[in-house]
């Protein structure tokens, strides 16, 4: 993922991948990290994101992921769906997520499922 993340970062300006899906790909805590940093360098916003059944364990890792995507004031723009299912979606990622709903954009697909996402977090973005 590291050097997925360097090749992404060096052909910004050359390169428009709309559309990622590393669903079901055991990227663990420091692939989740790079990956974070890519979704907020990019210089357009992506249309599809989908995460599903990650590989991760640190408490909190999909918080730095939607606070680049939220860094990346493109993403309200462009991203229409977004897939986090199957994810362990702690505190910490409920409110950066809520903190990204929050704000205008053009989101049509969310899918949440088997997350155990804290709804009293999100409950702020409706």
């Amino acid at each position: 993922m590291k050097e997925l993340s360097l090749k992404i970062s060096e052909g910004c300006n050359s390169i428009s991948i709309r559309s990622f899906d590393l669903s079901r790909n055991p990227i663990e805590d420091k692939g989740l990290e790079y990956f974070s940093e890519i979704v907020g360098n990019l210089g357009y916003g992506l249309i599809h994101l989908h995460l599903s059944e990650l590989s991760f364990s640190k408490k909190g890792a999909l918080g730095p992921l939607i606070t680049n995507l939220r860094e990346n004031s493109f993403s309200f723009e462009t991203l229409t769906s977004l897939d986090l299912s199957s994810n362990k979606l702690d505190s910490e990622s409920s409110v950066a997520l809520s903190s990204w709903l929050s704000h205008p954009n053009c989101l049509s697909t969310l899918n949440l499922s088997s997350t155990r996402v804290m709804i009293d977090k999100l409950a702020g973005f409706a």
